[in-house]
């Protein structure tokens, strides 16, 4: 999945999957909130929300990461 944002991840798999945002928060155990501020990029999520979310989407939740580099993960842990 291409991607450089973990918003633009999350947006690809959700969409492949055609699960709207609500759909998602439902299948991942997540506020609906938090789904959106995952997808417009304001927020980071925790690695039990990567989790969650791989679990919902299925797939790997790498797929969730990729194209993100060691500084971008690093940032979103402050």
């Amino acid at each position: 999945m291409p991607g450089g944002s973990f918003a633009a991840n999350l947006d690809a798999a959700r969409r492949a999957r055609g699960y709207s945002n609500e759909e998602l928060a439902r299948r991942a155990g997540l506020n609906i909130a938090a789904i959106y501020r995952l997808s417009d990029g304001t927020h980071w999520p925790k690695l039990s929300s990567v989790l969650k979310l791989a679990e919902a989407l299925e797939v790997a939740p790498t797929a969730l990461i990729e194209g993100l580099s060691a500084s971008d993960l690093e940032r979103g842990r402050r």
